[in-house]
C-alpha cells in the first residue's frame, strides 16, 4: 500500500468482542487485533447480546485492556423479551436469528463511521450484521462463522410442534438472507473449503478462506495414564446445537461401551448443566475463565460433531496443547488435517468407543506410540496460531484495497439491489 496514512477499516460485529469465551467471539477478537496492527480500525458493535445476557456493558478501562488501540463505537441492543420478538418475527420477511442484530441504530453507526472517516473497507463479522446493508463506495467484506441455515435445518429435524414450525420458517428465511449477503459482498470470508464451495455456488463473487485457529500455547508432555486410573476425556464447546447433540450421543451411545472395558471420566466445558444429559463420570463445568487447566488434566480430547459447517477451534486447541484427539470426520473438516496423522477418527458409536479404549490402553502401556501423531498435530496447530491466521486476512485486505475492488453491487443512491434495507433484505 502506498502513502503514509494507514487505510481505515470499519469492523462491525454482533457484540463488542471482550470477555471472549465462545468460538465466534474469540475469532472476532483475534482477527480484530490482527487487523489493527496494519490498519486503522474502528469497531462498531452492539454493546451486548440482544435480550440481555446479564453481562454489564464494557467500561472504558476494560475496553482499553482488551482492545488496546481500537476505537470503539458501542450501540445499544434492541430491547424486548425474547419470545415476543420471536413471535413478531413470524410476520416479517427477516429472520429472527439474523434480524435481531441488524438494528437501525447499528446501521446508522456503521454507515456514518464508514462515510465520515472515509473507510477503505467495511468488515461485517458474523451472521446478521451485514443485513444493515453494504456501505456505498467502500469494499464490503462479509465474514460469517459457518453456513447458518444448516444449523436451522438440524434444529427443525430434532424438534416438534411449534418449535419445529418456527425452525422451518427460520431455515427458509436464513437461507435466503445468507445467499443475498454472499452475493452482495465484494469479499466473502469463509472458514473452510466446504463453506467456500457453498458460498461460490450461492453466487459469491470473491471468496477467501481464513480458517479458525488458536492462541500460541506451550505444548505439554505426552499424557500418561496410571494403571486403573480413569481415562479422562475432555469436550470443549459453546452452547451450540451441534455441540449439544454430539455430547448427548457421546454420553448415551459411546461411554457405556468404553466403561465396560476402561474406567472413564468426561469433563464438559462450555455447555451448561441443563444442556447435558446426566451420566456416570460426567462432570459439566459450564463457562470457565480458562480451558488450560482442563487440557493439563486431560488424557484425550473428543470432537463428536455430526452437524454444521465451518471449522472447529476446539480441535486446533487440543492439538496445540499436545492432547491426543479423537474426532468425527466432520469435526476435523476445513483445517487441512489428516486422520491417522494428526488425529484419530471415528464416525459411529462402536468405532468411537473402540478408539477411546485404544487410546486409554496406549496411554497406560506405551504412550510413546502416540508421539509421532502428537508432533504432527502440534506442527499443524502452529500453522493455525491466530497471528498467522490474521496475517492471511491482512494480506487479502491489503490486496483488495490496493486493487480498488470497490462495491459495484451498490447503486449510486446507496442501496444495494440485493438488499432492501427497508425490510432488511
Amino acid at each position: 500500500m502506498t502513502g503514509r496514512r494507514r487505510p481505515l477499516i470499519v469492523f462491525s460485529t454482533r457484540r463488542v468482542p471482550i470477555r471472549a469465551q465462545s468460538g465466534g467471539t474469540i475469532r472476532a477478537h483475534r482477527l480484530l487485533m490482527g487487523l489493527a496492527e496494519r490498519f486503522e480500525v474502528v469497531l462498531v458493535a452492539l454493546e451486548r447480546e440482544p435480550g440481555g445476557s446479564g453481562e454489564p456493558p464494557a467500561d472504558p478501562g476494560e475496553l482499553a485492556r482488551e482492545l488496546p488501540g481500537i476505537e470503539t463505537v458501542a450501540v445499544l441492543p434492541p430491547s424486548g423479551e425474547k419470545r415476543m420478538q420471536q413471535l413478531l418475527s413470524v410476520l416479517s420477511r427477516r429472520s429472527w436469528s439474523f434480524g435481531q442484530y441488524a438494528t437501525p441504530a447499528l446501521r446508522a453507526a456503521v454507515h456514518a463511521v464508514a462515510q465520515e472517516r472515509n473507510a477503505s473497507l467495511v468488515h461485517f463479522d458474523g451472521p446478521g450484521v451485514f443485513l444493515v446493508g453494504a456501505v456505498p463506495g467502500r469494499i464490503n467484506a462479509f465474514a460469517p462463522y459457518d453456513i447458518e441455515y444448516e444449523i436451522q435445518r438440524a434444529t427443525a429435524d430434532r424438534t416438534a410442534g411449534l418449535r419445529r414450525a418456527f425452525a422451518r420458517l427460520e431455515e427458509r428465511k436464513v437461507r435466503r438472507e445468507e445467499h443475498l449477503q454472499w452475493r452482495s459482498a465484494d469479499i466473502c470470508v469463509a472458514v473452510s473449503e466446504l463453506d467456500e464451495r457453498a458460498m461460490r455456488q450461492g453466487g459469491a463473487r470473491h471468496v477467501i478462506v481464513v480458517p479458525n485457529g488458536t492462541d500460541a500455547i506451550p505444548r505439554r508432555d505426552t499424557p500418561r495414564r496410571s494403571p486403573g486410573e480413569p481415562l479422562r476425556i475432555l469436550f470443549v464447546g459453546a452452547p451450540y446445537l451441534p455441540n449439544r447433540l454430539g455430547v448427548e450421543w457421546l454420553i448415551r451411545d459411546v461411554l457405556p461401551a468404553v466403561r465396560a472395558r476402561v474406567p472413564v471420566a468426561l469433563d464438559v466445558v462450555g455447555l451448561l448443566p441443563d444442556q447435558v444429559p446426566q451420566g456416570a463420570g460426567v462432570t459439566v463445568h459450564g463457562r470457565v475463565p480458562s480451558v488450560d487447566p482442563f487440557y493439563r488434566c486431560a488424557h484425550a480430547a473428543v470432537v463428536p460433531i455430526f452437524e454444521g459447517s465451518g471449522s472447529r477451534l476446539k480441535i486446533v486447541e487440543a492439538m496445540a496443547h499436545g492432547v491426543p484427539t479423537l474426532s468425527t470426520t466432520l469435526g476435523a473438516t476445513g483445517l487441512g488435517l489428516t486422520a491417522g496423522t494428526h488425529y484419530r477418527a471415528a464416525d459411529d458409536d462402536v468405532s468411537f468407543a473402540t478408539e477411546l479404549v485404544r487410546l486409554g490402553e496406549e496411554l497406560a502401556e506405551c504412550p510413546q506410540r502416540l508421539e509421532p501423531m502428537l508432533v504432527a498435530a502440534r506442527g499443524a496447530a502452529e500453522a493455525l496460531f491466530w497471528p498467522r491466521i490474521a496475517d492471511r486476512l491482512v494480506s487479502e485486505y491489503e490486496a483488495a484495497i490496493d486493487g480498488g475492488r470497490a462495491a459495484d453491487s451498490v447503486s449510486p443512491h446507496g442501496t444495494s439491489p440485493r438488499l432492501d434495507r427497508r425490510r432488511g433484505v
